[in-house]
C-alpha cells in the first residue's frame, strides 16, 4: 500500500508543471492561435533560435513500476531540447525562481547578490508562500486565445527585472533587441542608444521576444 500510494505521488509530481519553472508562450504572427504554455528551462539564444529545454510528458513514464521508483529512489529529470525561432515569431517567457547567481560584474553595486536565507523559519515560510504560488498558477494557467493577425516583422524585445526594494514588484521593461542567453546572463542591446546591457536570469521575472507595437 505505502509503496503504491509513493509511486502515484511521484507520478503525480512529474505531471505537474514546476513552480520554479520557466513558462514559454510562443504565437506565430500574422495568424490567430491558441497558445499552449510549455513548462520546462531557457537553455540559451544565439539572436535567432532559443533552445528550451522541456521534461518529458507523463506518457514517457509509463513502464516504470513502483519497484524501480522506489529502489532507484528517482532518476534525473530527462529533458528534451526544443528550438523556437524568433523571426515571425511572439515568444514570453515567465522564469522561475533561481539559485543566486555570482555578480556580473563586482565593482558595479547594482550586481550585487543578495544574501542568501538563512533563519529556518524564512526559509520554512518561503517554501510555503511557493507553494502557494504553484497552486494558483495551476488553478489559473490556462491556454490562452492570440490574434496576432495584423502583426509581422523582428518586433521589438524587452527584459523584465525584479525591484530588490519592494517584494515581489518589477521594474519598467527595457527595450531593445536582444543578443544572447548563455551561462545564466542576457544580453540585451538597449533601445534607442544600443548601449548593450547584461542581466543575471535571477534578476529577472520576464523575457519578450519579437513583441508586436
Amino acid at each position: 500500500m505505502y509503496t503504491r500510494a509513493m509511486a502515484s505521488t511521484l507520478l503525480i509530481l512529474l505531471c505537474i508543471p514546476n513552480a520554479h519553472a520557466d513558462k514559454l508562450e510562443a504565437a506565430t504572427k500574422g495568424k490567430k492561435q491558441t497558445v499552449q504554455p510549455h513548462y520546462g528551462e531557457v537553455s540559451s539564444f544565439d539572436g535567432t533560435t532559443i533552445i528550451f529545454d522541456e521534461p518529458l510528458s507523463f506518457g514517457e513514464t509509463r513502464g516504470v513500476g513502483p519497484e524501480k521508483l522506489r529502489d532507484d529512489t528517482l532518476p534525473q529529470s530527462t529533458t528534451v531540447p526544443t528550438q523556437y525561432t524568433v523571426k515571425d515569431t511572439e515568444i514570453v517567457i515567465t522564469l522561475g525562481e533561481r539559485d543566486t547567481q555570482e555578480p556580473v560584474d563586482a565593482g558595479h553595486p547594482e550586481f550585487s547578490v543578495p544574501g542568501k536565507i538563512k533563519d529556518p523559519d524564512l526559509l520554512q515560510a518561503k517554501v510555503q508562500k511557493e507553494k502557494t504560488k504553484a497552486g494558483k498558477t495551476k488553478a489559473t494557467d490556462r491556454p490562452v486565445e492570440r490574434d496576432l493577425t495584423r502583426c509581422s516583422g523582428r518586433g521589438v524585445d524587452q527584459v523584465v527585472e525584479k525591484d530588490p526594494r519592494s517584494n515581489g514588484a518589477t521594474k519598467i521593461p527595457v527595450r531593445g533587441e536582444l543578443q544572447s542567453i548563455a551561462n545564466g546572463i542576457v544580453t540585451l542591446r538597449r533601445a534607442p542608444d544600443t548601449v548593450v546591457m547584461k542581466y543575471r536570469l535571477d534578476t529577472l521575472t520576464e523575457l519578450r521576444i519579437g513583441m508586436c507595437p
